[in-house]
């Protein structure tokens, strides 16, 4: 599942007690892309309250999964100590589907690309978002953005795919709410 969750632009990572050359062993022999975090002390683990209390020689950690928007605010928690509580591949999925359908205006394209791009404060409850626009100025997303505003002409990240640079096109703010509209510099 993690192409998929990469390809929509979401997270993993994995939190065990193991040390780091344990981690990256088993991290390189999944094949797996994301980050394995070591609480080798349950540091991590004791804050949340994960630590397994039946086993107080070993401490595991309970097996946890949390589900977590763009603002990395927690939409879902699954404790799984049985088996079945953890989540499924297909539950994972559709709480991805909710939090993008709330998050992401273009979730019904059609309707968004009539009017080019959403309002600012559409979406993502964040201080400052940006939006991705297409040549024509049609949002194809938005995201939280963590530090200041740039100004018109700076660069905010480049393109996974082409490597192109998004580039400020426009600032406008709505209530609390600033949105940097970005758009890819033209290919050379």
């Amino acid at each position: 599942m993690q192409d998929e969750i990469q390809c929509e632009y979401g997270r993993l990572a994995v939190v065990t007690t193991d040390s780091c050359e344990v981690n990256g062993a088993f991290r390189e022999g999944l094949g797996a892309a994301f980050p394995f975090l070591s609480d080798q002390d349950r540091t991590t683990g004791a804050a949340l309250e994960l630590i397994e209390e039946t086993d107080s020689i070993h401490r595991p950690l309970l097996p946890t999964t949390f589900l977590l928007d763009s603002c990395l605010r927690m939409i879902e928690v699954w404790h799984g100590f049985w088996f079945w509580a953890n989540p499924t591949p297909e539950e994972l999925r559709q709480g991805l589907r909710e939090i993008t359908r709330r998050e992401q205006p273009s979730y019904d394209a059609q309707s968004i690309w009539k009017h080019g791009s959403a309002s600012p404060a559409a979406g993502i409850s964040a201080s400052i978002v940006w939006v991705h626009e297409d040549d024509d100025g049609r949002e194809t997303s938005r995201g939280a953005h963590h530090g200041s505003p740039l100004a018109v002409g700076d660069v905010h990240a480049r393109s996974r795919v082409e490597a192109r640079p998004w580039t400020v096109h426009r600032v406008e703010q709505e209530g609390q709410t600033v949105a940097m509209y970005l758009r890819k510099l033209p290919r050379a």
